[in-house]
């Protein structure tokens, strides 16, 4: 467990979202950090931890977690955890139950840091289709018809910047239809190979 001190790593690497993350900033707007307040902290699946401050300690869902502070060069002090594992000064601590450590304890990695080629293309099409406007296309090879035409200019947008990107959003999603005709191709061969029929 990662509960407290001297505790080992879980066994399996999980993604960030997976787990529950607790700021400093988090703490201080629950309890103000004054020993004794107790307070609650809601996500956004609705569930609900507490924490509690004590001197020198933050308390997350009973789980004590050492504080430290720091001097900023323009006056105050800012607030940071000290991971249960490693001692590591952090300012966000993740986790789930009795459970908390930082980042690089868990292993974790965002859901982005484990994608292909071309899930990465897909993202990056889809966010260039959001901010030209498009409500309606979320990817290309949903919406083969639609792969490589962007939608119609935003208002109050420049011409020029118009132009680059759609001419980026046409490159990528190009690019992401042969990768997955080149995918859907090899998979047929693999299918026939084993005497699979497709309806």
């Amino acid at each position: 467990m990662m509960g407290g001190y001297g505790s080992g790593r879980p066994a399996r690497w999980p993604s960030l979202w997976s787990l529950y993350s607790v700021r400093t900033t988090q703490i201080r707007k629950a309890c103000d950090f004054a020993p004794g307040l107790h307070g609650s902290i809601t996500f956004g699946d609705g569930t609900t931890i507490t924490v509690r401050t004590s001197p020198g300690y933050a308390h997350v869902n009973g789980v004590a977690l050492l504080l430290d502070w720091t001097e900023p060069h323009l006056g105050g002090r800012r607030a940071w955890f000290r991971c249960c594992s490693c001692g590591r000064r952090c300012t966000v601590v993740y986790g789930r139950n009795q459970e908390w450590g930082c980042r690089r304890c868990w292993r974790a990695n965002y859901p982005s840091q484990k994608e292909g080629h071309y899930d990465r293309l897909i993202r990056r099409a889809g966010r260039l289709r959001r901010r030209l406007g498009d409500k309606v296309v979320k990817a290309p090879i949903d919406h083969v018809d639609y792969a490589g035409i962007p939608p119609d200019k935003p208002l109050r947008m420049h011409w020029r910047t118009y132009s680059r990107l759609a001419r980026e959003l046409e490159s990528i999603e190009h690019e992401a239809a042969k990768l997955f005709h080149e995918q859907a191709r090899r998979l047929l061969v693999r299918f026939r190979q084993k005497g699979i029929s497709l309806p």
